[in-house]
């Protein structure tokens, strides 16, 4: 199996396991039903985000296309 391949999973199981974010429910935390789901969403969505970097640098076909929406994007992260 190339890296590329193991990549793509990464980032679709990912991608997948947010949808089990509602299901976590910390007791522990202050606010259990808050806290929890942001904590899981921040550490799977920068974890996404890096594999996703590390695809895109490898291969071509994985990087952003250049668009209209592309660069209203791009303009809108520049002003923020």
């Amino acid at each position: 199996m190339t890296t590329n391949k193991i990549l793509k999973g990464i980032t679709i199981t990912g991608i997948f396991s947010v949808f089990i974010i509602p299901f976590i429910v910390p007791n522990y935390l202050f606010f259990p039903f808050i806290t929890g789901k942001g904590f899981f969403f921040r550490v799977i969505v920068e974890i996404i985000f890096a594999v996703w970097l590390l695809l895109a640098m490898r291969d071509p076909a994985y990087r952003p296309k250049k668009s209209a929406i592309f660069w209203a994007f791009i303009a809108f992260a520049v002003v923020i």
